[in-house]
């Protein structure tokens, strides 16, 4: 799983790459976002608590996978949204909770951070209660999770806070409940790979049809192109997520048609080889039987035959009345 965390989160880390994951997530593919526009952020969330009587504080902390800010080219002090994204090798059943608290700490650390600048700057006095540091004009950034499921199977987990909730029969609650959607890249359930403009197009298919054979060997005639030259980063990504033995040849280039086709030779000849395997015992034990029916009908006791041939009782008997000749008793 480290392995795994580690190279997706660098992945994803990369600009365009980061850039195009949002666009098709949250703008249908159109490239609104551009990677230039993507500036990093601290991944640390952090929050303290304090009590009523300001003498008790509590930390809240987590960290993020990948948070950006998306700026405008004319004033790259003006953010227009903050967009994180969590990586999931595996279906995270409380997932969209997680979410909802990253997003609640960013939008906590940014009423801080104004509320502190507001002060700084003389727009309030110190002295004045903490919760009218923060004026009626001010206003926060949005702030979008998304969570990108790198595995095969279909994402069966809630996208939504009213999903996870139990409402025990009271749907009238649900109005006084603010519902949190999760925006969810599951691969499984991506039908136009068009939306990307990066080398995502290659790799979330790749993982949609992983456990297919026939469904990835169409991939790969359709497309054996680009599949055939691949780069680094692609290839690092789908043996960690696919665990495909990827090797480059002798000029230094990753193909995956190959690498495809290596590992499913392999199965097949690994297939072959328990076939053999079964086929002998299957052979050796026919040759027992075969046995067992000859001392049989030489009318040697059952347990002579059973000492000999390592047979149950039962297992002689049914032999016997298969070829019609009573077993002698002892």
């Amino acid at each position: 799983m480290g392995k795994i965390d580690n190279v997706t989160r660098e992945y994803v880390r990369n600009r365009e790459v980061f850039a195009d994951i949002c666009n098709a997530a949250v703008f249908g593919g159109n490239q609104v976002i551009k990677a230039e526009t993507l500036t990093e952020r601290d991944t640390t969330a952090e929050v303290f608590l304090r009590s009523t009587d300001g003498k008790n504080t509590v930390s809240v902390q987590r960290y993020r996978d990948v948070l950006k800010e998306w700026v405008t080219m004319d004033a790259p002090s003006a953010t227009i949204a903050i967009f994180g994204i969590e990586n999931q090798a595996d279906i995270h059943y409380a997932m969209v909770s997680r979410s909802y608290l990253y997003d609640a700490l960013n939008y906590e650390n940014q009423v801080k951070y104004i509320s502190d600048m507001n002060v700084r700057l003389g727009r309030v006095e110190a002295k004045a209660p903490s919760y009218r540091h923060f004026l009626k004009t001010d206003r926060l950034k949005p702030v979008i999770t998304i969570v990108v499921y790198w595995g095969a199977k279909k994402w069966d987990g809630a996208r939504s806070l009213h999903e996870l909730l139990d409402f025990s029969g009271q749907d009238d609650l649900k109005n006084f409940v603010p519902d949190y959607r999760m925006p969810l890249v599951v691969p499984a359930e991506i039908e136009d790979f068009e939306l990307y403009k990066t080398n995502l197009r290659y790799i979330l298919p790749f993982i949609k049809y992983s456990d297919s054979r026939d469904a990835m060997q169409d991939l790969l005639d359709k497309y054996r192109e680009s599949y055939s030259v691949t780069d680094r980063t692609t290839a690092d990504l789908l043996k960690v997520l696919t665990n495909i033995n990827i090797q480059e040849n002798a000029k230094g280039e990753i193909d995956m048609c190959k690498a495809w086709d290596d590992q499913r030779n392999a199965g097949r000849e690994e297939g072959i080889k328990e076939g053999i395997k079964e086929g002998r015992k299957k052979g050796k034990e026919e040759e027992r039987e075969s046995i067992v029916k000859e001392l049989i009908k030489l009318g040697q006791p059952l347990g002579i035959i059973k000492a000999v041939s390592k047979f149950t009782e039962d297992k002689i008997r049914e032999l016997a009345k298969s070829i019609g000749v009573p077993v002698t008793e002892e």
